[in-house]
C-alpha cells in the first residue's frame, strides 16, 4: 500500500514535517522496583532483573492513534500507526469474516464515500488505460447501463455503488447529505457568535473570528498552538485578558464523516460496521478521537464503540478495487452487475433483526439509498434520480460560501444566491490562489466604492479591513488552504490577543475576518494527501461538473436536520469539543535526535 508524499517523512515546503521518531513519553511501571539489568533472550524478547533479583518480561511499548492526539510531538501521525488500525487489509479481512460468519454474527456494513474521493477516482477510471479497475469500469459502463444521461463522475459513482454492494456492502452512502447538516449547523453557530460579539464584553473567546473546524489536520495544529500560560489548563472564557489560543475560535460543528457516523449508530451501534472513504489520511486520526465514540451497547462492557470503524483514503479504495476486480480463474475483468453478483454473491444476508435495522437506516435517509441487489424493500434501485451533487464554493465543501449566504440572510436580510455574481459582494484573491477574501456590503454603491479603494491599495495582498477605506463591510470571510496561508490567519489573531492583554486600542488590532474556511492541504480537499496523484485540474473539473444543490433546498437533509433538532436538543450529533494539547516535555536527553 502506498501513502502520499504528504505523509512520507520528507521535506515538503507547505507542510510541517512530521517527526521521524515518536518521542511521546511512555509511562514506566515502577511497582516492581528499580531495574538492575536487562537481558535479550534468544527469541528476541527482553527480560528485566530488579535489584531484588525478580525477573519479568518487558512489554513492547505501543503508540495508538489516541496517543498521537494527546501528543504535541508532531503535527500528523506516523505511517505505521495508520497501517495498524486503518488500512485496506482491515476491510478485506472484515469482508471475509462477515461473509463466512453465521447470520446472527454478521454486522451491517455501511460505506460512506466523499464526493472528493469520487472525483479523484473518476480521473483514474476515465483517464487511465492501464489499471485493472479502469478496464473493468469501461466494460461495465458499455454493458450494464444504457440510456442514462449521466455525467462522467455520476457514471463512476454508480459503478462504485454496484461494485461495493457486490463485494459485501449493505448500504453505500454519499457524505454530501451529512455535509448539508454540517453547513446548516455552521450557519446557525456563526449567527449566534456574531450576535454575541455585539455585547459590551471584551472576552475574545466568545467573539469572532470563527475558524471552520472540519479539517482534522488544521484542528490538530490548532489544538497544539497556544501560549504556554495556558499549558494544561482549560481555556478561560471569563478573563478580560485571556492567553492566546486558537481553540476557542474553532467551530464546534463536526465534519460530515463524524455526523454521518453518529447518525448511523444512534441505535444498535455494535451491529453496524461503518467505513468511510476520504481524500485525507488525517480523517483516520479524527475517527479515533474519544469524542467521536459512544459507550458500548452492553452495560457490562466498559469499552467504547467508534462512530466510524474504519477510514480508507481514496488510494486505499483503489487498491481494494484492483485487488478484487480480477477473477484469476477466468483471466478477465468483470463486466456487468450480474457477473459481479455471480462471483461475489452481493451483500451477505442478515438476520431478520438486523434486516429491520438496515431498513430503519435506509428509511432515515429518506429511502433514497440505492439497492441494486434488492436487499431491502424501502431502498430505490439505481435510477436517474440517484445523483450526487455539490455545494457552491470551494472543492472542500463550500463552507465559507454557504455560511456567508446564510449569515447575510439571517443577520442583514440580504439574499445571495451566488457570491461570485452578486452586487453586494466583493471577492478578492490575497496572497495566492489558496487565499481568498469575500466581503459583504450593504449596497451596490458601497461595493463599488470598495472596489475602487482596493485597486488603490499599496499592497493588494492585504485584507480589506486593514485599509483606511471609509466603507467597511458588513461581513468579511476568507478561505485559507495550506499551512503557509494558515500562518497568515493565525499571526493576526496572536497580535490581537497581545493587544488586548496590553490594553492596546486602535483600528490596527482588529482581526480582518469574521469567518475563515481553513484546510491544511493546498487547494483543499480535492488535493488531499489520500487522493490519487492524477491531474488536479481534471479532479477539480469532475467535481465542479456535479450539479449544484443550494443549501436548505434538499428535502432529505432538511428532514434529517429537523429529526436531529427534535430528538437531540443539545445537537450532540452535530457538535463536538476541542482541547488544548499540553506541550510535551522531554525529560530524557537521549530522546533527542540531532
Amino acid at each position: 500500500m502506498s501513502f502520499s508524499t504528504a505523509l512520507r517523512l520528507e521535506d515538503v515546503d507547505d507542510y510541517i514535517t512530521p517527526a521521524q521518531t515518536c518521542i511521546k513519553p511512555v509511562k514506566i511501571d515502577t511497582q516492581r522496583g528499580q531495574t538492575k539489568s536487562i537481558r535479550i533472550e534468544q527469541d528476541g524478547s527482553y527480560t528485566a532483573v530488579t535489584e531484588n533479583g525478580e525477573k519479568y518480561t518487558l512489554k513492547k511499548a505501543a503508540i495508538s492513534l489516541n496517543d498521537c492526539l494527546a501528543c504535541s510531538g508532531c503535527i500528523t501521525t506516523a505511517e505505521s500507526v495508520l497501517v495498524s488500525q486503518h488500512s485496506s487489509n482491515v476491510l478485506l479481512e472484515f469482508l471475509g469474516r462477515n461473509r463466512e460468519a453465521q447470520p446472527n454474527e454478521r454486522r451491517i456494513l455501511v460505506l460512506s464515500i466523499s464526493p472528493q474521493s469520487v472525483a479523484s477516482l473518476a480521473a483514474e477510471l476515465l483517464e487511465s488505460s492501464v489499471s485493472k479497475i479502469a478496464r473493468c469500469f469501461r466494460e461495465w459502463k458499455a454493458s450494464s447501463l444504457k440510456g442514462f444521461a449521466w455525467s462522467d463522475i455520476e457514471f463512476v459513482h454508480h459503478f462504485l455503488i454496484y461494485y461495493l454492494y457486490s463485494i459485501g456492502a449493505h448500504a453505500v452512502l454519499d457524505t454530501t447529505w451529512a455535509r448539508d447538516l454540517a453547513l446548516e449547523e455552521s450557519g446557525n453557530e456563526f449567527v449566534s457568535r456574531f450576535a454575541a460579539s455585539d455585547d459590551a464584553s471584551h472576552n475574545i473567546p466568545q467573539k469572532l473570528p470563527v475558524f471552520c473546524g472540519i479539517c482534522p489536520g488544521w484542528v490538530c495544529y490548532a489544538e497544539k498552538t497556544y501560549d504556554a500560560a495556558n499549558d494544561g489548563e482549560s481555556v478561560s472564557r471569563n478573563s478580560d485578558c485571556p492567553s492566546f489560543s486558537i481553540v476557542p475560535h474553532l467551530s464546534t460543528v463536526k465534519s460530515p464523516q463524524q455526523i454521518l457516523g453518529r447518525l448511523l449508530k444512534r441505535c444498535h451501534a455494535e451491529s453496524i460496521y461503518h467505513v468511510t472513504v476520504m481524500p485525507c489520511f488525517d480523517r483516520k486520526l479524527e475517527a479515533s478521537r474519544e469524542e467521536f465514540s459512544q459507550p458500548a451497547d452492553s452495560s457490562s462492557d466498559h469499552s467504547r464503540t467508534p462512530d466510524v470503524d474504519l477510514v480508507l483514503a481514496t488510494t486505499e479504495l483503489v487498491d481494494i478495487l484492483n485487488e478484487t476486480c480480477w477473477d484469476s480463474r477466468r483471466s478477465q475483468v468483470f463486466l456487468s452487475k450480474d457477473e459481479l453478483a455471480t462471483f461475489w454473491g452481493g451483500p451477505p444476508r442478515l438476520t431478520p433483526e438486523n434486516q429491520e435495522r438496515l431498513e430503519s437506516i435506509i428509511q432515515s435517509f429518506g429511502g433514497f439509498l440505492p439497492d441494486p441487489y434488492g436487499l431491502t424493500t424501502s431502498a430505490k434501485p439505481l435510477s436517474g434520480e440517484l445523483n450526487m451533487y455539490r455545494h457552491q464554493g470551494s472543492g472542500s465543501g463550500g463552507y465559507a460560501f454557504s455560511v456567508f449566504c446564510f449569515a447575510a440572510s439571517r443577520l442583514f436580510g440580504i439574499q445571495i444566491s451566488d457570491p461570485l455574481n452578486d452586487v453586494h459582494v466583493l471577492v478578492r484573491q490575497l496572497h495566492n490562489r489558496d487565499m481568498q477574501e469575500m466581503l459583504l456590503f450593504s449596497s451596490a454603491a458601497d461595493r463599488d466604492v470598495a472596489q475602487v479603494a482596493v485597486s488603490s491599495l499599496p499592497n493588494t495582498r492585504a485584507p480589506y479591513r486593514q485599509s483606511k477605506s471609509r466603507v467597511q463591510p458588513l461581513l468579511a470571510f476568507a478561505v485559507a488552504n495550506g499551512f503557509r496561508n494558515i500562518q497568515s490567519i493565525v499571526r493576526p489573531l496572536r497580535l490581537l490577543y497581545r493587544a488586548k492583554q496590553n490594553k492596546t486600542t486602535g483600528r490596527s488590532v482588529n482581526y480582518p475576518f469574521d469567518y475563515v474556511e481553513v484546510m491544511a492541504c493546498p487547494a483543499g480537499c480535492l488535493n488531499g494527501g489520500g487522493q490519487l496523484k492524477e491531474d488536479l485540474e481534471k479532479v477539480h473539473e469532475f467535481y465542479m461538473n456535479l450539479p449544484v444543490n443550494p443549501l436548505r433546498l434538499n428535502a432529505v437533509s432538511q428532514a434529517l436536520y429537523l429529526t436531529v433538532d427534535n430528538s437531540d436538543g443539545e445537537h450532540k450529533s452535530l457538535r463536538t469539543t476541542y482541547r488544548q494539547v499540553p506541550k510535551i516535555e522531554i525529560v530524557n536527553p537521549s530522546a533527542l535526535h540531532w
